[in-house]
């Protein structure tokens, strides 16, 4: 994989088990409260949240690293 290449590699917001490397994650709860936050202070009343299920994964990367 890239890391056996000694490409350095980080993951964001993501992790792979059984594949130690630097991760930069995301605070989604903090972000989403300052996002609906932003909302209602511009007078929107009616706010929506869509979501991929929780359990998704990135295969296509995975597969690149191994």
């Amino acid at each position: 994989g890239l890391h056996k290449k000694g490409i350095p590699v980080v993951l964001i917001d993501r992790e792979i088990e059984g594949y130690f490397t630097n991760i930069v994650m995301i605070d989604n709860e903090g972000a989403a409260f300052k996002a609906t936050g932003y909302c209602l202070d511009l007078g929107h009343k009616r706010i929506g949240f869509i979501s991929a299920p929780l359990d998704i994964k990135i295969l296509a990367f995975s597969y690149l690293c191994s």
